[in-house]
């Protein structure tokens, strides 16, 4: 995730922008690594071709509590 930060130094000049990186944790569910298991067995065999997936990332304004990507079953349906 990233945060902007602009500042104006007065009238007339121009702004600069600062694009910062949140960081964040990544779990992955025990149904996403048994239906990657099941793709590779069933449908994609030894081919080593990137899958596209999805994943769900829920930020969090709170300071204490990091931002997660979560990669779940349900992120190979689109496929």
């Amino acid at each position: 995730m990233a945060q902007e930060e602009k500042s104006r130094s007065g009238r007339g000049s121009s702004s600069s922008t600062i694009l910062q990186f949140v960081p964040f944790n990544s779990l992955a569910d025990e149904g996403f690594w048994h239906r990657l298991s099941s793709l590779k067995l069933n449908k994609y065999g030894i081919d080593d071709s990137p899958i596209p997936i999805t994943g769900f990332y829920a930020p969090c304004s709170h300071s204490q509590v990091s931002n997660h990507l979560t990669l779940l079953a349900e992120s190979f349906t689109h496929w």
